[in-house]
């Protein structure tokens, strides 16, 4: 295991497991979401509607903080994909000892063809990939959307640095921005899937 301590911890922010502690250990890259950033952002969704009995994917997760504060305020489930095992590990390891209904697996989240997820569909994703490779960010979101993993109406949170944030205004069809919140060197984006229209016109008796 990673080496943690108490002065490297996250507080899950909100829900039935508010103050609870997440170790955050000394793995290089390693660049959790802020606490600050996590409750304004769980405020937004909660406020939607969108947390409560979703079921939540999280790529490149890390510590899984966003994953345990999803479950933590009443998400039905929350699949957390993170590249690293020790990380995948320690994240089931806490929700064993939470009690929350939290799943690592070890996967590239890139990779969305081989995102091991199994049947399941997702209302919810939140996308945390790393500053520097946010150019491949928009063929990310291209293969998500293309994909069977999201469901209909799906809405995507994605971490990008402040400073790249005015390169990101072309979005995948599907998907219409909501939403920007900007947390000091985190920019948040909504992003939700347009639904199909229904047709509304008469149709002419034969």
């Amino acid at each position: 295991m990673p080496k943690s301590n108490s002065e490297h911890t996250l507080r899950i922010v909100g829900g039935t497991h508010s103050g609870r502690r997440i170790p955050v250990p000394e793995v290089e890259g390693l660049r959790p979401t802020s606490e600050r950033a996590r409750e304004a952002i769980a405020s937004a969704l909660s406020a939607r509607g969108r947390i409560q009995g979703a079921s939540v994917l999280e790529l490149f997760s890390g510590t899984g903080a966003f994953s345990f504060e999803m479950a933590s305020r009443g998400a039905q489930f929350v699949v957390a994909i993170e590249r690293q095992h020790v990380l995948a590990e320690q994240i089931n390891a806490l929700a064993a000892a939470l009690q929350l209904p939290v799943q690592a697996r070890a996967g590239d989240g890139w990779n969305v063809g081989r995102i091991p997820v199994g049947e399941s569909l997702f209302d919810l994703v939140f996308l945390d990939p790393p500053y520097d490779q946010s150019s491949r960010v928009p063929r990310l979101l291209a293969d998500l959307t293309a994909s069977d993993l999201l469901d209909p109406g799906v809405l995507i949170v994605l971490e990008i640095r402040t400073k790249d944030a005015r390169s990101f205004t072309n979005w995948p069809d599907s998907l219409v921005e909501l939403k920007r919140y900007r947390y000091g060197e985190a920019t948040m984006v909504l992003l939700e899937r347009e639904q199909p229209q229904e047709p509304t016109g008469k149709g002419t008796a034969p």
